[in-house]
């Protein structure tokens, strides 16, 4: 039932990508500033990783099953779908130029979830459920086992967390660009969805401010040029 749920979304988001695919999307070089912006979430993530036990202990007393929920959310299969679905409204309500902007966020998704992949088999590091010890870095005899189901060494960065920023930054800049309470609204989930990482002690909270920045990179690149 679960494989054949997931053949659907992948159909779904398909579906997606054809369609953007179509319109000939360009994408633009990377600004100075999203240069910037990657460099500071570098120096945040060194600076977070000094404070990576305490503030796991502080997360790991919040609500275990609401933060589940989010979790699960920050799939990337749920996550296109959504994105997609969201698409389709307003392609059914002829706003073509937002429809293709918020089309973007599936290409933004993917290679940061790909980008996450490759980073992941080269930190090799410990998850907090397997460690004390934030720095257990470069664990290179469990390589080739993490590519057999075991992820228990492939912590930084955090996947969910890298699709979701990527995907609710490429959502945040689709619509109205004088800031509003919309754009405060549409970035909540990303940030849960990261928190919950924490919670569940899958991911150290440097993992997580990693993957917020890399995410943002990826959503930034593929913003629509206007």
């Amino acid at each position: 039932m679960k494989l054949l749920f997931e053949i659907i979304l992948v159909i779904f988001c398909l579906f997606g990508i054809i369609r953007l695919i179509k319109s000939k999307f360009t994408l633009k070089k990377p600004s100075f500033v999203v240069w910037i912006i990657l460099v500071v979430f570098v120096i945040l993530t060194i600076i977070t990783l000094k404070f990576d036990q305490i503030i796991l202990n502080l997360f790991n007393k919040l609500s275990y099953k609401i933060f589940k929920t989010f979790s699960r959310l920050g799939d990337g299969l749920i996550l296109y779908s959504i994105v997609v679905f969201i698409s389709w409204i307003f392609y059914i309500f002829k706003s073509e130029e937002i429809e293709l902007k918020i089309l973007r966020a599936l290409p933004a998704g993917i290679f940061a979830g790909i980008s996450s992949q490759i980073l992941k088999h080269i930190f090799l590091r410990a998850r907090p459920y397997i460690t004390k010890d934030p720095y257990n870095f470069f664990n290179f005899p469990m390589f080739f086992k993490s590519f057999n189901g075991n992820s228990d060494f492939i912590s930084m960065p955090s996947g969910h967390t890298a699709v979701s920023f990527a995907v609710f930054t490429l959502l945040f800049f689709s619509f109205k660009r004088k800031f509003s309470l919309y754009h405060l609204i549409i970035i909540i989930p990303a940030i849960l969805i990261g928190v919950s990482r924490i919670v569940l002690n899958q991911h150290w909270p440097s993992d997580v401010m990693a993957s917020a920045g890399l995410g943002l990179f990826f959503g930034i690149l593929f913003k629509d040029k206007s």
